[in-house]
């Protein structure tokens, strides 16, 4: 009687890895029990994604300033409207959220202790996230839409 190995790539019988589901958080914390250093989740992902992409964008931005300082009045200018606005209002929850997230993961690695209060830790990051996003994206798009009723 031959006995067959289960093939390692078929996880349809285990819980799911940590990053397997895109959430960052296996079942039942089983990664964080068992001591394992979880990736990122796909929206902590998502926002490092962003900021890398604002700071490039900013560099770039201070490269046209230093080289040609017409071209970025007139670039600014022409950004100038509430689509670019919204642009930043996103790049705001994203800087935000990776802030705010990793100063949990942070707590979390200096105080392991502290695991065991992640749920309410993630609570507290989209509570704060939130909390900061929506004054800033009204102060942000105001300027524009007090425009629209004249």
């Amino acid at each position: 009687m031959a006995t067959t190995v289960p093939d390692r790539s078929d996880r349809s019988d285990r819980s799911p890895a940590p990053d397997e589901a895109g959430t960052g958080a296996g079942a039942g914390g089983g990664a964080e029990a068992a001591g394992e250093r979880r990736g990122p989740g796909l929206l902590a992902a998502i926002a490092g994604a962003l900021c890398l992409v604002y700071v490039l964008w900013y560099v770039i931005d201070l490269i046209v300033l230093a080289i040609e300082p017409s071209t970025f009045n007139a670039t600014h200018d022409a950004a100038d409207n509430v689509g670019m606005r919204l642009v930043f209002a996103v790049l705001f929850l994203a800087i935000a959220y990776h802030g705010l997230d990793g100063l949990r993961r942070t707590l979390v690695d200096v105080r392991p202790s502290w695991a065991a209060h992640d749920t309410g830790l993630r609570g507290a990051v989209a509570f704060l996230t939130m909390a900061a996003w929506i004054p800033v994206t009204v102060l942000v798009l105001w300027p524009s839409v007090r425009g629209w009723g004249a």
